[in-house]
């Protein structure tokens, strides 16, 4: 995977969308950082209508569906760690909690290192 810059804290009210619906920037860039596209698509997509999120991927173009499947790992390893840093468990973390639980984190890494 090519690193890229990533925009690392997306929030809607830091995008404007043009007028025709297919277009899209973003402001505030404070958290911007290195890592992959899928990361920055899951954070951007997540809280956009769909719409918005059509223009963002649209303008994104492809990306490889092992890249979607680090970035599915990543995610839920780095939820994890900031959960643990939590007195109690928050909501958010739930899903991965139970992505432990059950087998999925295992299994989606041993896809992974299987590669």
């Amino acid at each position: 995977m090519d690193p890229v810059v990533n925009y690392n804290d997306f929030y809607y009210t830091n995008l404007a969308v043009g007028r025709n619906g297919r277009e899209a920037i973003m402001f505030d860039y404070n958290f911007m950082g290195k890592g992959y596209r899928a990361a920055d698509l899951r954070n951007v997509c997540a809280s956009m209508r769909q719409k918005a999120a059509a223009a963002f991927l649209e303008s994104y173009g492809p990306i490889a569906e092992y890249e979607y499947r680090v970035d599915d790992v990543v995610s839920t390893l780095t939820t994890l760690v900031m959960a643990a840093k939590r007195e109690t468990l928050p909501w958010w973390a739930e899903e991965a909690v139970q992505s432990v639980r059950s087998g999925k984190l295992k299994q989606q890494i041993c896809d992974l290192i299987s590669v």
